[in-house]
């Protein structure tokens, strides 16, 4: 494509690169909730203690909720990415994918004389 940078990487290269250290940190943060879920999941059957299931409680919403939202981000990545593979840098807003106010304008088109639906 001719694009390379002052290191000599082209600019996809150097996205991957930084998004193996947020990768790794993602796997991190997910290893540290299931841990802590299974701990206190574990610790709550076998004492059956309750300041160890509301922790179970706590836990468990910060985990779907921290999945949820690594979910979402990854995919709005992807959209992004393939805006950017196919239509380059301002193709969104140049094929009509900025946002639903470019299908639907402000004001109607005037009616046509003898037509009323």
């Amino acid at each position: 494509m001719g694009l390379v940078s002052i290191t000599g990487q082209t600019p996809l290269v150097r996205r991957v690169a930084v998004s193996r250290g947020a990768v790794a940190r993602q796997r991190q943060v997910m290893a540290a909730l299931a841990g802590a879920l299974m701990l206190c999941l574990a610790v709550a059957v076998v004492t059956g203690a309750s300041a160890a299931w509301w922790a179970v409680v706590a836990l468990l919403p910060l985990a779907c909720t921290y999945v949820a939202v690594l979910a979402r981000c990854r995919r709005i990545a992807a959209e992004r990415e393939i805006s950017h593979a196919f239509f380059g840098r301002a193709g969104a807003e140049k094929h009509g994918l900025g946002g639903i106010e470019e299908l639907f304008p402000a004001e109607p088109e005037p009616a046509v004389a003898g037509r009323s639906y």
